[in-house]
């Protein structure tokens, strides 16, 4: 984790190949975003960092999400594969049911393609609270600037879901920083 610090403090790449040089705004963000998609990992997710408010999502299973408020910022940070359940691995590798379409809550017919597995970790039994915190979230927190006030973060597994979710909750125009997982989306 320290090595992908140093790389994210001083610089990205983004998705069309360019260096992006990140300002002292996006580092902080980015370190948030990474504290707190490891955060996820831990069975009983709590406070440790200090966040304004912080919101624990689960599934009965392994897929969780956080929402934890800073700095006038929404965060939400999936959980990523759990190595130690069987499950949650099939779950990530699930090439079987083959491709599913996201699409934004407010455009159905401006679509992508994933994974099945990958939307199994989006698409869980707490979306619709999730989402309904996100909404809250953002009208109390994002009254200034719309623009990039939600971050969506995860590593490995949860990456995928913060693609995902960045795709479903297209009208927030959220800021998507993935740790570690394959391309997604088609």
């Amino acid at each position: 984790m320290r090595l992908l610090l140093v790389l994210s403090i001083l610089a990205a790449i983004t998705t069309s190949g360019q260096l992006l040089l990140l300002t002292e705004e996006l580092r902080n963000i980015t370190t948030t975003a990474m504290e707190l998609s490891t955060i996820t990992y831990f069975s009983e997710p709590v406070n440790r960092l200090g966040f304004d408010t912080f919101q624990v999502f689960r599934d009965g299973t392994t897929d969780q999400a956080v929402l934890a408020t800073t700095n006038n910022r929404c965060y939400v940070a999936f959980r990523g594969t759990d190595l130690s359940n069987v499950a949650d691995i099939f779950q990530y590798f699930s090439l079987a049911e083959g491709d599913v379409d996201v699409c934004p809550l407010s455009d159905t017919s401006n679509c992508c393609r994933t994974r099945s597995g990958f939307a199994k970790a989006y698409y869980t039994p707490y979306r619709s609270s999730l989402e309904s915190s996100i909404a809250a979230c953002t009208s109390s927190f994002c009254t200034n600037n719309n623009d990039e006030c939600l971050i969506l973060t995860g590593h490995s597994q949860g990456g995928a879901a913060a693609q995902i979710a960045a795709i479903v909750l297209k009208a927030y125009n959220p800021f998507v920083i993935t740790f570690g997982n394959e391309p997604s989306l088609n």
